[in-house]
């Protein structure tokens, strides 16, 4: 189980850093199934962001008939290390399917 949800976090993650362009072609995105649950975490930037919105909104106009759900648990602020300690409490106690991680903007600093 820990095994095949490590899988699906790593295609998720490749999943992220695809272009907006490639969200065209069916074949280069695994297909959700209906009422698998999906889980964004990140900082600011997956906070405000909106690639989560784009990926439901792909998913609703070409499968409307298998709903996902689509949770955006990023916080802006948030290093890696504090990803990791809510990940318990927060991530999956809501028993995603799929989990995206985006960090290291503020693991990085700004100097």
């Amino acid at each position: 189980m820990a095994n095949r949800l490590k899988m699906r976090i790593l295609l998720l993650l490749s999943l992220v850093y695809i272009n907006c362009d490639y969200l065209q072609a069916q074949t280069t995105i695994p297909r959700f199934e209906e009422g698998e649950r999906v889980v964004f975490v990140g900082n600011s930037i997956t906070h405000g962001g909106h690639y989560h919105s784009f990926i439901w909104l792909y998913y609703m106009t070409r499968f409307p008939d298998k709903p996902i759900t689509i949770m955006n648990v990023g916080i802006g602020g948030e290093s890696a290390w504090d990803m990791k300690d809510r990940l318990d409490y927060d991530v999956f106690n809501r028993k995603p399917t799929y989990v995206t991680l985006t960090f290291g903007m503020n693991d990085t600093g700004y100097d």
